[in-house]
């Protein structure tokens, strides 16, 4: 042992005991006793001093190599000295050896008579002295590494600050890239097993370094990319950060396309890519990015040879795909397609027969609790072909060996593996011992947890059995643990926007079962505030539509949490944020637009083409990075002055200021109970609804869509019809009972006293979840009241949409565009179009005509812009495929939501839908607004006329002509009195048939 045994190391101060590791030598050169040396606390002394030394040259990009290697000579000496110690004393022996070398390999080179003889004997003299043989220091901490394993914190930073001294030191190039390769692998392992943001910020830096005095073109170029994608892509994990995870897939693009087939490498850069654009799937819901790794994925399968090493990973990683890609079009259907589920267990045992024997060990783990997976799924779904409980019996098998094999270090995959077959087997024969060995197990896993993520995900794992035994034994207890873990989960900055709000929407139901409102508010409101960001403007259309149904209820099951903790102020805002969650935001744009085009022209320049651009990007890759771009510029834009709250969900007072011409009802159902929210410039209060129960909805759905759709069906007998009649209006009378007539008796101050056969006042009605599917304006009980003799009903998708609507009445300079189709190829004739086409076209002298072959959808939408009236006379459709939304069916096709969303106009004018079912909502997004008339208020209109459900053509000619003649015949006529005045028409001409008069609704001011 050489004399000097007192560094000090960076950062550790100027005396002699400046740290706790001298002061330890010194009172082991005075005892002699070892015990100073193996105590726990002295291997931690030498693990902080080695911390503090890797910390000084991430944060400061210089190393000064003097300290540096009396810091490598001060730990690899005590390492040196607890070796030799049998391993009844010191079970590390072995370690501390490899430790030892590894620490002291660059004293040998520069300095050799500080180290231990024997190691000076060991490694070999460099050539001439005193050369730092760079490579032999790599090959030391890569076997400290090997042997002592990832989760070693020491050994992780030993080899770090090895790394990083080689590093300042190489001599020539390709050792100094090397060695900051390596360097870049200890940092992510060390920020991977030991969580530290500082650490893997230096990762990036060390990898963008090396990429960029590496030319391209030069062998390791590509490995150096490869090292940087993979410093992205736990800087993605760690932030949630969706442009490092863009940029780390256009690093693996290029690798990937970099290497030809047959290149060493080149499976590890598919695998890499593949994997990837999977996690974009998983984390963003991007199912494009899914296919698109499948066909990588099966290609290269399809190139390895069958004893290729990779071939069992790639194998488990296609089933592995091909299950979510299985859960995509089931929409998470537990069963999924029988012949794909026989598909992924096929590749799943082919992928535990290429297991060759010295393959990573986590591989084996990995395939096996997978397998397990697959096959507890199979065994759920049962069926003919395949024997359940075999299945099961096989899946609990895999699941065991695959948590034996992990050493005590299960890996999710394995603890979701095992808990849920042990979950199965309890469903399946009531043995309770099954199902607490399920939650033991996932105690167990959270309990070893070592980083933010393993927690955060062990945390959802475990909260979810809980919640299952909640739901099985009903025991309060777990019901409260389990909504603490989800609650946790939450809030993690690690987790995906998908877990998060998963994690939110399960624990606030959690908390209602307790009926802990307040809780229940709070996390459903976490929730809510996430939906947005579920459905993100880099997804198409279908991903970002397919990721909502499943929170449908949410906006509504945090407003009624928050009226029951007493707050309607509060409920009505969840409400606003949360309802119209896809195109709210577009909606919101548009009212600003202006006012930024005054105070930021550029900006508002870029952000009125961002939308059309991301609809019209065919590439996933470029799709994100301009969502990306997006993100910033809306950050960019909350900095110019009056723009700070810029597309944040509306305040209470700006949702008051809306109700100036007259109050908002806003009826709720749920199954805890129904309410109104009655809504003015004065505030907001509730009416409870008792009588709104589900029975009550579904017998509301019988009767008003149910009958509606007898009466008005031209194939039944007139008697059958009639029985639509009286269905219906025995519907019109429940509405009134359970929902109409309670908010008016509410309203009568607020609306004058509401006297039948006075001026009747106006109100809107802002209907959720199934009631939006209700006429609530007609709804009448003919011995109490009526709801058309009382008020002037229009609607609303939210009450702040209300106050971003600009007023409109059509002017001596007003242009219709009439689109009419009387013909429609495929469809029956709609005589009556072309008799509303020349109502229009002969009230307004500059009306423009679209009639027959011209009724395109190029056309019209070219068109739109250019006219503050549209009146559409053609056939609607509703597609089964896209959960019943509608859809204009034109000459030349189907004119989707969607379609006419992208229009832009800013006349603010009329849209008149006289056609079927226009202000149908879809059925599995109630909230969002999904109808043709929504559609043309989103293109810029302000009033949109329309129905709920299909009329006869000669009615809506009538009605047609009704309208028009009232708008156009009064100076002071609103939109709204004269649709008024037109049903009462069609009314007083049919009082028998409500079929005819009901459905006609006004949206807008």
């Amino acid at each position: 042992m050489p004399p000097d045994l007192n560094p000090a190391g960076p950062d550790t101060g100027s005396g002699p005991d400046a740290d706790p590791l001298t002061r330890r030598f010194k009172a082991y050169a005075t005892s002699h006793e070892l015990g100073v040396l193996l105590d726990t606390e002295a291997e931690q002394e030498a693990a902080a001093l080695l911390e503090t030394a890797v910390r000084s040259v991430v944060r400061d990009k210089y190393i000064d190599v003097q300290p540096w290697l009396r810091l490598l000579h001060a730990t690899g000496w005590l390492f040196w000295l607890r070796a030799p110690v049998d391993a009844r004393r010191n079970p590390l022996n072995h370690r501390d050896l490899l430790l030892a070398f590894a620490l002291l390999a660059p004293l040998r080179d520069a300095a050799p008579r500080s180290v231990p003889k024997e190691v000076a004997e060991a490694i070999a003299a460099p050539s001439p002295p005193g050369t730092p043989q760079v490579g032999l220091w790599n090959d030391h901490a890569g076997l400290l590494l090997e042997e002592a394993g990832v989760h070693d914190r020491t050994a992780l930073l030993a080899a770090t600050a090895v790394l990083y001294l080689g590093s300042a030191m190489a001599e020539d190039t390709a050792g100094r890239a090397r060695t900051r390769s390596n360097n870049v692998h200890t940092l992510l392992l060390l920020h991977e097993y030991h969580p530290d943001p500082e650490l893997l910020d230096g990762a990036v830096d060390l990898a963008r370094n090396l990429v960029a005095e590496s030319p391209e073109g030069a062998p390791e170029h590509l490995h150096h990319l490869s090292r940087l994608c993979e410093a992205l892509r736990h800087a993605y994990s760690l932030h949630q950060e969706p442009r490092a995870l863009a940029e780390a897939i256009g690093l693996a693009r290029t690798v990937f396309t970099g290497l030809p087939p047959g290149h060493p490498r080149r499976a590890d850069a598919v695998s890499e890519l593949a994997g990837l654009l999977r996690l974009r799937h998983e984390d963003l819901g991007d199912s494009e990015s899914l296919r698109e790794a499948i066909g990588l994925t099966r290609a290269l399968i399809a190139e390895l040879p069958r004893d290729h090493p990779a071939r069992a990973r790639e194998l488990n990683n296609l089933a592995f795909e091909l299950e979510l890609l299985g859960e995509l079009d089931s929409e998470g259907d537990e069963g999924g397609d029988p012949d794909a589920l026989d598909e992924i267990v096929g590749l799943g045992r082919a992928a535990l027969a290429a297991l060759a024997p010295g393959t990573d060990p986590e591989l084996h783990t990995t395939v096996r609790a997978n397998l397990a997976r697959w096959l507890r799924r199979r065994a759920g779904r049962g069926g003919p072909v395949h024997d359940p409980e075999a299945d099961l019996a096989e899946a609990l098998r895999l699941a065991r060996q695959a948590h034996a094999g992990a050493a005590g270090r299960p890996a999710e995959v394995v603890l979701e593996a095992l808990a849920n077959g042990l979950a199965e087997q309890y469903a399946r024969t009531r043995d309770p011992a099954a199902l607490a060995e399920s939650i033991d197990v996932l105690r167990d896993g959270l309990a070893a947890a070592v980083s933010p993520a393993q927690l955060a995900s062990r945390r959802f794992l475990l909260g979810g059995a809980l919640n299952n035994r909640y739901v099985e034994y009903g025991e309060s207890a777990d019901a409260r643990e389990a909504a603490a873990l989800l609650r946790q989960v939450a809030r993690a900055a690690t987790e995906s926007v998908h877990r998060r709000l998963e994690s939110a929407w399960h624990a606030g139901k959690l908390e209602i079962n307790l009926e802990d409102w307040q809780s229940a508010a709070d996390d459903l409101a976490l929730a809510v505030r996430l939906l947005p960001d579920l459905a993100g403007w880099q997804l198409r259309a279908g991903d970002r539509e397919r990721r909502l149904p499943a929170y449908a209820p949410l906006p509504t099951l945090a407003a009624s949490c928050a009226l029951a903790a007493g707050s309607p102020a509060r409920a009505l805002e969840l409400l606003e944020q949360g309802r119209g969650v896809l195109h709210a935001e577009a909606s919101a744009v548009r009212v600003d637009l202006e006012r930024l085009r005054v105070r930021a022209p550029h900006l508002a320049t870029a952000l009125e083409q961002l939308p059309t651009r991301l609809r019209s990007e065919p590439d996933a890759d470029r799709r994100h990075r301009l969502a990306d771009e997006r993100r910033h510029l809306i950050e960019e834009i909350k900095g110019v002055p009056g723009f700070e709250d810029f597309l944040q969900p509306p305040r209470l007072q700006e949702i008051l200021e809306a109700c100036r011409e007259g109050p908002v009802a806003v009826p709720m159902f749920g199954r805890y109970g129904s309410d109104a929210l009655l809504v003015t410039r004065d505030g907001v209060r509730r009416v409870p609804l008792p009588r709104l129960t589900v029975d009550t909805v579904l017998r509301l759905g019988r009767d008003l869509l149910g009958g509606a759709e007898l009466a008005l069906d031209p194939g039944v007998s007139p008697a059958r019809r009639s029985l639509g009649e009286y269905s219906l209006r025995t519907g019109l009378a429940l509405l009134w009972d359970v929902v109409v007539g309670p908010v008016l008796d509410a309203l009568r101050d607020d609306l004058g006293g509401l006297r039948e056969g006075a001026a009747p006042p106006r109100m809107w009605w802002c209907p959720t979840g199934p009631l939006s599917h209700f006429p609530l304006h007609m709804a009448e009980r003919r011995e109490e009241g009526s709801a058309f003799a009382l008020v002037v009903s229009s609607y609303t998708p939210t009450v702040h949409a209300l106050g971003r609507l600009r007023p409109w009445r059509p002017g001596p300079d007003s242009r219709p565009l009439v689109l009419a189709l009387p013909r429609t190829p495929g469809a029956p004739d709609l005589p009556a179009a072309d008799e509303e086409a020349a109502l229009l076209t002969g009230s307004f002298p500059g009306a423009r005509l679209l009639r027959g072959p011209a009724a395109t959808r190029e056309r019209l939408m070219t068109a739109v812009p250019d006219h503050d009236i549209v009146h559409v006379a053609c056939h609607a459709g509703h597609d089964a495929d896209r959960h019943h939304e509608s859809h204009l069916v034109l000459h030349d096709g189907r004119l989707h939501i969607g379609d006419i969303a992208a229009a832009r106009t800013d006349r603010a004018g009329l849209a008149f839908l006289s056609a079927c079912g226009t202000a149908r909502n879809r059925i599995d997004l109630p909230d969002e607004s999904l109808n043709l008339l929504s559609a043309f208020q989103l293109a810029g209109f302000s009033h949109l006329v329309g129905s709920l459900w299909p009329v006869t053509d000669r009615t809506n000619t009538h009605l047609v002509q009704a309208f028009y003649e009232h708008l156009t015949g009064r100076q002071d006529a609103t939109v709204a009195e004269s649709l008024h005045h037109a049903v009462s028409q069609v009314r007083e001409r049919e009082p028998e048939r409500p079929s005819l008069w009901t459905p006609h609704l006004h949206i807008g001011p």
